[in-house]
């Protein structure tokens, strides 16, 4: 059919044989072909191209949140955060198979500071004499608790009752370490949010 259609050009086969016409039509489609798949393969590529960007705008984004302004805190440090609960938490203790299992005694009470966040899950940040405990609860009776030195180092990790080898746990626990550094830090701009609670049901 497009053979036929180039035939019936008069352009640019004068005086040519019906063979050399056909051949000459044959190239010209097969040409016309090949440059509508280049410019084919360039609108895709442009398209990936432009998406690839789009997505990478995203990403940044995504990753670096809203800008702050001059008054906003980029998040607490460890030591500010435990000052921050000593100074706003309630005060209750651990009991002894409670405090040994988290590492904080060798069976005896344990007492400390607390600050929660209700909701699912729960979260709390115990402050002890020694040590630190960042606790999480689920409804679904799941939970995990991190036992932590005063400068920020995991010491013990257990889900339920079960210890966890620190390395296994130490992504975790970073990550639930940043939280709290993030929502102190509103506490502190906002002062809403955090709610005190006293529970010495451990």
């Amino acid at each position: 059919m497009r053979i036929a259609w180039y035939l019936q050009s008069p352009a640019g086969h004068e005086g040519l044989s019906r063979a050399q016409q056909h051949e000459a039509a044959d190239k010209h489609f097969r040409a016309s072909r090949n440059l509508r798949a280049c410019q084919i393969n360039e609108e895709a590529e442009t398209m990936v191209r432009n998406w690839a960007i789009v997505g990478l705008i995203i990403t940044t984004v995504g990753f670096a949140g809203p800008a702050a302004t001059g008054g906003e805190l980029q998040g607490v440090t460890w030591p500010e955060a435990i000052e921050y609960v000593i100074q706003h938490g309630s005060g209750c203790s651990f009991f002894g198979p409670v405090a040994k299992n988290l590492g904080l005694s060798d069976g005896t009470t344990v007492d400390y500071r607390v600050l929660s966040k209700l909701g699912d899950p729960r979260r709390d940040f115990y402050v002890t004499q020694k040590a630190i405990v960042l606790s999480i609860i689920w409804k679904s009776g799941a939970s995990r608790r991190y036992t932590v030195s005063k400068e920020g180092l995991l010491i013990k990790a257990v889900n339920r009752s079960i210890a966890i080898p620190s390395e296994r746990a130490a992504d975790d626990f970073e990550v639930e370490k940043s939280w709290w550094s993030a929502s102190l830090s509103a506490e502190k701009r906002d002062e809403i949010g955090i709610t005190t609670t006293i529970d010495c049901a451990n």
